[in-house]
């Protein structure tokens, strides 16, 4: 079941799906989860059966323009548009709304457990959103009593497959980066679908160290598994990741600038400017994009990369038991 949460100023909605709580215990993790580019909140549906056994609730979010969100205004897409704009004031402000919506669920659905008692997890896109959670933090644009209120209560931040492109990180010079949205061998048209299709396929990477780009699957994925979406239908596809056309080009483009991106990456990730526990996820059998930044990343001394064993970019739908054991070894930071 789909809920909404409203903040006052501006007023924006944002929709939300929750696995409830956990009546039989009074002390549990609530994990408030940002998906990213193509599926919704939906997508975690299966999540929310299985969250309690893992003590863990399950409160997905859907960003502006999904599901029911309040869409982005004409001033904010002009802002993404104009290159001269400050893309990261853009989106510390979207920061902003996802932390009041946070602050004003942790009051509404009377969260128990006290300190400590909530993570917020960024999925694929959804890490950039997170960190800008984090920073408009931070950077203390977000009130009291909202700010006081998160602050006591989250402990652990999760990044799940962040990608090259959601922490501005380039890649070598001269590498063969493979991208299926920019295969002009496959017809326009088809384009996007088959760049979905590689996006959740599994593939086989060359882990040993010391690591190399070279060592990294680009356009070959494995026949089996298959992807994640090998068996959606049409009505698969609108249930779980219904969008606009309008924002899913806006987003899709990755318009905020890789250097602002970086920015975050270096405040958040590789600094912790909240003192909180992070953890970056990848799938060991998720697209290079999403492989490469752990590797990059697993250097950083406050940082913690865990790895997931043969899960790939739809893990929450694949192997949803297998996600949340992983999500809650990392709140429990084992």
């Amino acid at each position: 079941m789909t809920s909404t949460v409203t903040i006052a100023d501006p007023p924006i909605s944002f929709t939300y799906t929750d696995s409830g709580s956990i009546t039989e215990s009074t002390k549990y993790t609530t994990v408030f989860l940002l998906h990213g580019l193509t599926y919704h909140a939906a997508i975690c549906e299966r999540l929310q059966p299985l969250a309690k056994d893992h003590s863990l609730r399950f409160v997905c979010i859907n960003r502006r323009g999904y599901a029911g969100s309040t869409d982005l205004s004409k001033e904010e897409i002009q802002v993404l548009d104009d290159p001269e704009s400050d893309k990261l004031e853009w989106l510390r402000t979207q920061g902003l709304y996802l932390a009041l919506a946070i602050s004003k669920l942790i009051v509404e659905l009377e969260l128990p457990g006290g300190d400590g008692n909530v993570a917020l997890c960024g999925w694929s896109l959804g890490t950039t959103f997170a960190l800008a959670v984090l920073d408009s933090l931070s950077e203390g644009l977000v009130p009291e009593p909202d700010s006081a209120r998160i602050r006591k209560h989250l402990a652990s931040a999760l990044f799940y497959d962040a990608t090259v492109n959601t922490l501005g990180i380039p890649v070598p010079d001269g590498a063969n980066a493979y991208r299926a949205l920019l295969d002009t061998s496959i017809p326009e048209k088809t384009r996007a679908f088959a760049a979905g299709i590689w996006g959740l396929s599994y593939f086989d990477h060359d882990e040993s160290l010391p690591h190399e780009f070279s060592k990294l699957a680009q356009k070959e994925a494995l026949k089996n598994p298959p992807p994640t979406n090998a068996t959606f239908v049409m009505e698969d596809y609108m249930r779980l990741g219904s969008v606009s056309v309008e924002l899913h080009v806006i987003e899709a483009k990755v318009k905020l600038a890789p250097a602002d991106l970086a920015a975050l990456k270096e405040k958040h990730l590789e600094g912790n400017a909240l003192g909180i526990t992070r953890y970056l996820l990848y799938g060991s059998r998720s697209p290079w994009t999403c492989v490469y930044p752990a590797w990059i990343l697993d250097s950083s001394q406050s940082l913690k990369v865990r790895r997931m064993e043969n899960g790939n970019h739809g893990m929450v739908w694949d192997n949803p038991d297998g996600f949340l054991k992983h999500v809650k070894a990392c709140i429990d930071d084992e």
